[in-house]
């Protein structure tokens, strides 16, 4: 405490020590609450960044501070208590307080590490960590579980894996999320969908396809979610691919197939290690996501979960049929973010061959600070990804042109069919309005995410504080916005029905989705300029 600043001390000790609350301190400094509070925040991180220096590691912020109160009167002497918080009050700001000496703060450290082990292992749950093990539990709620696979004559598969949610009602753009959920569930890791929203990129992502298509939208994005968020997590993550299906199925039969046979190679090696791995375009619906959890190598087939059912099938190419797209010696997948293969690198996804991703072994965890920096240049980078194309090809926007393409074509959008919209199948153009759906929730479903992640993100970087509640407010008011002028879209239902056709044919929502678009634009600006303040805090 002697070591902090006057302006982070001196609220410190009088709230925690003296017993003063934040209006009389306030008072006393010449200022507001609201200064007082950020201050005592920040005064509470650089104490507890300073403890875990010393060895003493304490998991959060609120436990430090609930144990500096309850522990002040046996931290130290009752005659310190009242000279330490007094004096330190009494001198202005940027003067020199009076300090203590080295003897009694040594004291002070030594009696509130006693008081984390007692008092924060029984009141709170907490125990005392070792630097490694807090930079763990930063990331995740646990450490992830061994897992020994069961081996039945040829077939090696792990039992355990139970699959929470069924992918297949899930709008594309999550599904592969959820498939990565699972696989950390089965490894004892509960990662929530809004974390990983926010690791991966996903919550603050933007596209917009300038024909209105949604069959290629659920696949575009200008990074590749799953090992963004594996990387975040400390996980030696890995995208498996030949390539785009249209530049495999012109090379030799024989290269596609002993390339795909090194992939399988990989899979089962993790499952030999006890952790499954993701593929898409395993089952027959050509490309939806899904665990691997077995193999068996006589037979060439794999133990596949994806959500809805799961059971011992052939590869799809190898020891199957094909399927979808697919020909003989691979497999085929539609793959959602850009992913590196040996031929390109697709900025956009779309179908790929023999795709799977292995999450891989866990390695040295990020800590706290630098998970939030990494995803929050994520953000800034998906904002000013540039316009591609998608895989069949179409325009893509991202980030900030795909809102100004957003409300541009929805001002357009004049002359729609009302009979051509009811018809079964693709309405006029192709024109699904699935893009205006995947939007829709995106905004809805990752900007709320978004919010959440950099209103967490204070208690890693407290100095902060403003910019980061500043792009939560400003992701929020999206939410906001996005829920009001395009309810009948929300949430995803894949279903062109009669609110949405009363939607599409009434001007004046549509020009009340304009407007709400316009304004999301303006918020998204805000937000990410925020962060970019945050990133240089």
């Amino acid at each position: 405490i002697d070591q902090l600043p006057d302006e982070l001390r001196a609220p410190l000790v009088a709230h925690y020590i003296d017993g003063r609350d934040q209006r009389d301190i306030a008072r006393a400094l010449g200022t507001n609450q609201s200064t007082v509070s950020r201050r005592i925040e920040r005064g509470l991180n650089s104490l507890r960044e300073y403890l875990r220096d010393q060895g003493v590691v304490v998991p959060t912020t609120a436990v430090l501070a609930s144990l500096l109160a309850a522990n002040a009167a046996l931290a130290v002497p009752t005659g310190l208590i009242a000279s330490l918080g007094k004096v330190t009050l009494a001198a202005p700001l940027g003067a020199t307080a009076m300090t203590a000496s080295t003897t009694t703060v040594s004291l002070l450290v030594t009696k509130l590490a006693a008081g984390i082990l007692i008092a924060g292992s029984i009141a709170t749950g907490f125990f005392l960590l070792s630097p490694t093990q807090q930079k763990d539990m930063d990331m995740t709620d646990s450490a992830p579980t061994a897992i020994t696979p069961k081996h039945d004559g040829n077939r090696v598969w792990i039992a355990e894996f139970k699959h929470r949610e069924p992918m297949a009602e899930t709008i594309r753009w999550d599904s592969q999320l959820r498939a990565l959920q699972a696989m950390l569930a089965q490894r004892g890791e509960q990662v929530s969908f809004d974390e990983l929203a926010a690791l991966s990129g996903e919550a603050f992502l933007i596209a917009h396809n300038r024909d209105w298509y949604g069959g290629d939208l659920h696949l575009s994005a200008p990074m590749e979610p799953l090992t963004c968020a594996g990387k975040a997590l400390g996980y030696q993550s890995r995208f498996l691919s030949l390539g785009r299906f249209g530049v495999v199925k012109s090379m030799p039969e024989d290269e596609v197939r002993a390339k795909t046979f090194a992939f399988l190679e990989l899979i089962w090696a993790e499952i030999d290690a006890g952790r499954c791995a993701m593929a898409l375009g395993i089952d027959d619906s050509c490309g939806r996501w899904g665990v691997i959890t077995g193999y068996n190598r006589a037979d060439l087939k794999m133990h596949y979960d994806d959500g809805t059912e799961s059971g011992w099938r052939p590869i799809p190419g190898i020891s199957g049929p094909t399927v979808g797209l697919g020909t003989v010696g691979h497999w085929d997948g539609q793959v959602r973010g850009g992913a590196f293969t040996e031929h390109r690198y697709s900025t956009l996804g779309g179908w790929q061959s023999s795709a799977a991703f292995i999450l891989g072994a866990k390695g040295e965890v990020p800590s706290g600070k630098d998970r939030i920096r990494m995803t929050l240049e994520l953000a800034v980078d998906n904002y000013h990804a540039p316009v591609g194309e998608s895989h069949w090809p179409r325009e893509v926007h991202f980030g900030s042109s795909a809102y100004q393409a957003w409300a541009e074509d929805l001002a357009e959008l004049n002359n729609i069919n009302i009979d051509q919209l009811k018809t079964e199948g693709a309405p006029a153009d192709e024109r699904e309005y699935r893009n205006l759906e995947l939007t829709v929730d995106q905004i809805v479903r990752g900007r709320a995410a978004a919010a959440k992640f950099c209103e967490q993100a204070v208690e890693h970087l407290p100095e902060a504080r403003e910019p980061l509640e500043a792009a939560a407010m400003h992701y929020r008011a999206q939410v906001k916005l996005a829920s009001e002028a395009f309810t009948p879209f929300t949430p995803p239902t894949k279903q062109l029905d009669q609110a949405r056709i009363d939607w599409l044919t009434d001007q004046a929502k549509r020009d009340a989705g304009v407007r709400a678009v316009e304004q999301m634009m303006e918020h998204e600006q805000a937000a990410i300029e925020a962060i970019k303040q945050a990133l240089t805090e």
